[in-house]
């Protein structure tokens, strides 16, 4: 009796399995959209926005904060899943992005995400990368000595494009 007891136990562990690795897919679904909802209230309230023309320099910790968080495994796994779907576009817009209808976003990269603007019906490639800066070299004729720096500009892509 008590043999029968066991392999009837160890047989509904078995039948279990599934609702454990559907608990686990749950925990990994939640935990992603919280942190994704996190850093849009961090975003907004902390970081702030990127406005065009500011120094790269001249915010440094806010835009290191933001470029871990944008770049955290978490934010991935609540971005990633929606690739080529409206609700992507509408997480891009909570962190301040200007997308406009029927745009399909495989995936892209970006810490500035108020300093894009997408029309409408544009299609991305895999894995683009978006840097909104434009680097300017200073030259001083009085000493040798020449310095650079970069600053942020809008990036613009038209309605339509490929």
């Amino acid at each position: 009796s008590s043999s029968s007891s066991s392999s009837s136990s160890s047989g509904s562990s078995w039948r279990r399995l599934p609702s454990y690795a559907a608990l686990a897919w749950l925990f990994e679904v939640c935990e992603s959209e919280c942190f994704f909802a996190a850093c849009v209230v961090v975003k907004k309230t902390i970081v702030g926005a990127f406005v065009e023309g500011d120094e790269v320099g001249e915010s440094p910790v806010r835009r290191w904060l933001w470029d871990r968080l944008a770049h955290h495994a978490s934010f991935e796994g609540a971005t990633a899943p929606y690739v080529n779907t409206e609700l992507l576009s509408m997480k891009f817009r909570a962190l301040g992005a200007t997308i406009g209808r029927r745009v399909n976003i495989d995936f892209f990269d970006i810490v500035e995400h108020d300093l894009l603007q997408v029309g409408d019906e544009v299609v991305f490639g895999s894995s683009v990368v978006l840097l909104p800066y434009v680097s300017t070299e200073r030259s001083s004729f009085s000493s040798s000595s020449s310095s650079s720096s970069s600053s942020s500009k809008k990036i613009t892509i038209e309605r339509g494009a490929n």
